[in-house]
């Protein structure tokens, strides 16, 4: 019962802690997120090329074949 509780207080605190560090940086947060606004665009094709690439890397280098055998 009380590793129950100890697992519900590490839960609500990964829930709590983000929004209080959230209202504390909430301007530093706004600045961040206009900048993200401004360059979306590059942002995305930035992203979209690397996730290109490591799928690459990953037919080519065998990983694939290393997921495919891990059994869950």
């Amino acid at each position: 019962s009380s590793d129950l509780g100890f697992l519900l207080f590490i839960y609500a605190m990964g829930i709590v802690v983000p929004m209080l560090l959230a209202t504390m940086f909430i301007t530093k947060l706004k600045d961040t997120f206009k900048a993200i606004k401004k360059n979306y665009d590059k942002i995305n094709k930035v992203s979209g090329i690397i996730m290109v690439i490591m799928g690459l890397y990953m037919m080519f280098s065998g990983m694939m074949i290393i997921f495919a055998q891990t059994k869950i």
